[in-house]
């Protein structure tokens, strides 16, 4: 049986720490007449408390969709500091990290050029527009029509005459029979898109995402995809997934988007996390692992650190340990 100990132990530390630092409190914090502002430190995972020199503690007030934005009866702050970019007298928080004054629009502290103050209206918490215009956070949606445009899921949208994504016009799109799929891919009635990319000669009638742990490949009767990439020679009727890296057809292995031109179709086999081989040699995240004895190797932990072993020693990530 393969042994994760070790592997597991490390990721376990790794969310104990985020958690701890996840479970500290940030943000503004009021201490009997002073204003503090408390963060987390990034390399220290601590937090650290700095004094809001000058601010008014019986006033000061905050805005639970903004971290770091706080006001009192004399001014803004951005953390610690007076903020100045917001005109104090018309600056209101919106909601979801936006704010406005009589001149600008900005989202989590950066500005929305362009946007009008007096029409600007929130969508969602990614998308918002004016009268004129749409964006995707603190950018314009180039030719985007704000009285039809619609956001759906996985950062696509819609108007009357495109779809998008994020910011990028999916040129030759059929907004009306525009669907999102999932794991990024969409599709319309004359072509299938991963994110901004369309896939060529896609067949949307027959696309489907191929599950195993993976949100990358895909197939329809034409081809075999890993995201934008057609699979190289590969019978889309014969396909089928090794887990969410490898996989194969009835002639052919495949890591991703790349054809294993030196792989043994008949002794192939995947061993666990990221690592396969076959009767010549072992692999790693796509890669031959040199110095490995595919005789002997084993997918397993015998030691902290190590994630294999073969008859050479310990092997961590497609390295053999020293």
């Amino acid at each position: 049986m393969t042994n994760y100990q070790p592997l597991l132990s490390i990721s376990c530390l790794v969310i104990i720490l985020l958690l701890s630092a996840c479970g500290k409190r940030t943000g503004y914090e009021i201490v009997g007449s002073k204003v503090y502002y408390n963060y987390v430190s990034p390399n220290t995972l601590m937090t650290d408390k700095l004094e809001v020199e000058g601010a008014d503690a019986a006033s000061f007030e905050t805005f639970g969709g903004i971290d770091g934005l706080g006001k009192d009866k004399n001014q803004f702050y951005k953390e610690t500091k007076p903020y100045t970019e917001i005109d104090f007298a018309t600056g209101v928080y919106l909601e979801k990290a936006y704010f406005k004054d009589k001149n600008k629009v900005w989202r989590n502290f950066n500005e929305i050029k362009g946007a009008d103050p007096a029409t600007f209206h929130i969508i969602d918490k990614d998308y918002s527009k004016d009268e004129k215009k749409v964006f995707y956070w603190e950018k314009k949606i180039n030719g985007a029509d704000p009285a039809t445009f619609k956001p759906l899921k996985e950062f696509y949208s819609k108007d009357a005459q495109f779809a998008y994504f994020k910011t990028d016009r999916l040129r030759k799109s059929a907004p009306q029979s525009f669907e999102v799929i999932e794991e990024g891919y969409a599709k319309d009635a004359q072509q299938v898109y991963f994110k901004k990319t369309p896939l060529r000669n896609s067949d949307p009638a027959t696309f489907e995402i191929l599950k195993h742990g993976t949100w990358n490949y895909a197939k329809d009767k034409n081809q075999v995809y890993f995201e934008t990439k057609v699979l190289s020679k590969c019978n889309p009727q014969a396909f089928e997934l090794l887990d969410h890296t490898y996989a194969k057809d009835d002639q052919r292995i495949y890591c991703q988007d790349k054809l294993l031109r030196q792989a043994d179709y008949d002794t192939f086999e995947y061993l666990g996390t990221a690592y396969a081989k076959d009767k010549d040699r072992v692999y790693f995240a796509c890669k031959p692992v040199i110095g490995a004895d595919a005789a002997t190797f084993q997918q397993k932990s015998t030691k902290p650190g190590s994630d294999a072993v073969d008859k050479n020693g310990e092997w961590s990530r497609g390295k053999l340990k020293k």
